[in-house]
């Protein structure tokens, strides 16, 4: 009884969403959900401002280390300034303050930076004399408030400034800048990696199919399945760049770069991160508008100023926002709960010293329709309300465990199913199929093979013997002992799993509906108890009964809405990606897929459905 934890959980969430849907959740739109804030953090140390700093976090302290800035504009005869100084952003007393914390070996800006366990990595760069080729360690020394600096990393192959790095998979990768070559500076078309799990020296590996670029972003992200790095933009020799590629790190050499969807506007040099499991987000940066003619308007000059997501499972862009002022040359990162983008160039040659905050918009949490509170309460009665009904039928110990023997078969057979269901299975699955495709359905049709040999041979096996559960029937073959262990073992096993389905059903719910984490755990545990305990398992069984209705209904509504978005379902299917409703592939019999070692070969989703499913129905207590 202790099981339907997760159709309970599952429940609630379908009768909230459902609802949401049908009747209106007042939910902004989507390029409304990244919002503007005010700052907690104080604008940077430098008055004129700062661009090309190297900027991140590291033991929990924003570092903002060298850039640079122009005393007038360049309109105005003014010349480009590099800095070495090393700021940390310190909390004294609640509040932020900046503290100068040290200073790089030489003033340069304009390279790359990457956050790891032991502090920054700070990746080439250039000054007015010249482009550099070191990597440096910053770390914050806690107790002499203060950032120490080393070399203890392999230098880059040559000089490269404008570039961007990423770490996937324990190793720094760096690709495009500029360089020089013959006494000449030209942008390149750079791809390297260094693996410092291992201590190697760096590797040139195989670049994008694109041309060369400085100024891209380079970005961390999930595919669906596991992190791949996403290349964004960036501007060659003549002209700003719109296209995209995505680099997957467990593909075969030759075959690792794909190529993505158009930005809908170059985007050189804009701040870039990475949210939740799916979205890059790119602000503001460079499109190229009149440059031509910069010199001659530079006054009146300003970069865009929207925001462009990219959403890495259905290779789609959107615009989710706009910001107070286009700016270039910062980054963007999670610092105390919000997306920070300190400083930056907002004009050309002119910086600000601002802080700009966005954070996301939950526009879903606590706007709750009168009918939601109606459908939510409503189940909770009605579920208390079986408990103390049955509760009152119930005159024995047989009635109270066994629902006196005489459940309809069709009640019993819906309560199986319920059990069965998870937030796991009717959340995370469905997920997992529309990031890759339905190659998990073929483990699916295993069902109708397991199935049946339970029915036929192991349910009328128990009944002959006439035992209640898998343990009673194990102390009469072997002993007491033996009927204990096992029992031990699966209340410990299920203990952990129906913690993980209540946990998931916990965060869908803060998510969608703003239900506080620790409050939706606690109501929903307590009335399952209660109802559980009270009524029994006939209080269990129906409802079970009716949380499968609604199950079913759930996944209609959910069908006949979504065909009814994409204009039907010749529609959907005309415009979806084969591969993607792929659910049994032939071709694949082995028990790899040498294609994509990720996937499994059809014999393995058989041969393990079919004892999963066996297992479930033939032998788990639930």
């Amino acid at each position: 009884m202790f099981y339907n934890f997760k159709s309970c959980w599952f429940l609630l969430f379908l009768i909230i969403v459902s609802s949401e849907q049908l009747y209106g959740l007042q939910e902004e739109q989507s390029d409304h959900w990244l919002k503007n804030t005010i700052s907690t953090v104080p604008n940077l140390p430098d008055s004129l401002g700062l661009s090309g700093t190297f900027i991140g976090t590291t033991e929990g302290i924003l570092i903002v280390a060298g850039g640079s800035n122009f005393e007038k504009p360049i309109w105005e005869g003014g010349e480009k300034k590099y800095y070495d100084s090393i700021y940390a952003l310190l909390n004294e007393n609640g509040e932020y303050v900046w503290q100068h914390a040290g200073e790089l070996p030489h003033p340069i800006a304009h390279g790359a930076v990457v956050e790891t366990s032991r502090g920054l990595i700070l990746i080439g760069g250039e000054n007015q004399d010249q482009k550099f080729n070191s990597v440096l360690r910053l770390e914050w020394d806690e107790i002499n408030q203060k950032i120490i600096i080393s070399d203890d990393l392999p230098t880059l192959p040559q000089p490269v400034s404008y570039t961007s790095a990423a770490i996937l998979e324990n190793s720094i990768f760096v690709t495009g800048g500029k360089i020089d070559q013959n006494s000449r500076e030209i942008v390149a078309d750079i791809f390297w990696k260094y693996d410092y799990s291992r201590g190697d020296d760096w590797e040139e590996i195989q670049a994008w199919p694109g041309v060369e670029r400085f100024g891209a972003s380079l970005v961390k992200q999930s595919n669906g399945e596991y992190d791949s790095l996403y290349l964004f933009s960036g501007k060659s020799d003549t002209s700003y760049l719109r296209d995209a590629f995505q680099f997957d790190p467990r593909k075969k050499e030759g075959n690792r770069w794909t190529r993505l969807a158009d930005l809908p506007r170059p985007a050189l040099l804009a701040p870039s991160i990475a949210i939740g499991g799916s979205q890059i987000f790119l602000f503001s940066g460079s499109d190229g508008h009149d440059v031509d003619r910069i010199m001659d308007i530079a006054n009146d000059y300003h970069f865009v100023k929207d925001v462009l997501s990219y959403n890495t499972i259905t290779d789609s862009w959107y615009q989710v926002g706009e910001m107070p002022a286009g700016l270039v040359g910062s980054r963007a990162l999670l610092f105390g709960g919000e997306i920070i983008i300190p400083g930056g160039e907002v004009r050309p040659s002119v910086r600000t010293s601002e802080i700009y905050t966005a954070s996301l918009n939950r526009a879903s949490k606590g706007h709750l329709s009168n009918l939601d509170y109606i459908a939510f309460f409503s189940y909770l009665c009605l579920i208390i309300g079986l408990g103390i009904y049955f509760s009152s039928k119930n005159k024995t110990s047989n009635d109270y465990y066994l629902g006196g023997q005489n459940i309809p078969f069709w009640a019993a057979g819906l309560s199986l199913m319920a059990t069965q269901v998870s937030a796991i299975g009717f959340m995370a699955i469905p997920a997992k199929s529309f990031a890759t495709n339905w190659s998990y359905f073929s483990g699916v049709f295993t069902w109708f093979i397991a199935v049946p040999i339970v029915i036929y041979f192991f349910v009328p096996f128990y009944r002959r013997l006439n035992v209640v559960s898998v343990y009673e029937y194990l102390e009469k073959r072997f002993d007491s002992s033996s009927r204990l262990l096992i029992s031990i073992v699966f209340q410990i096993s299920r203990s952990v799993a129906t913690g993980v389905m209540v946990y998931t059903m916990a965060l869908i719910l803060q998510a969608t509906v703003g239900v506080d984490f620790w409050i939706s755990i606690l109501i929903i545990g307590l009335i399952t108890l209660i109802y559980s305990f009270q009524g029994g398992m006939k209080a269990v069984i129906w409802g079970d009964v009716i949380q499968m209705i609604i199950l079913f209904l759930g996944i209609i509504m959910c069908l006949a809405f979504g065909l009814n978005e994409l204009g039907g379902i010749d529609n959907f299917l005309t415009q979806v990606d084969k591969d993607r409703i792929t659910a049994v592939d032939f071709s694949k019999w082995g028990f790899s897929n040498k294609s994509n070692d990720d996937e499994f070969g059809f014999w393995p989703m058989v041969i393990g459905g079919f004892f999963l499913y066996a297992s479930y129905y033939g032998t788990d207590q639930t």
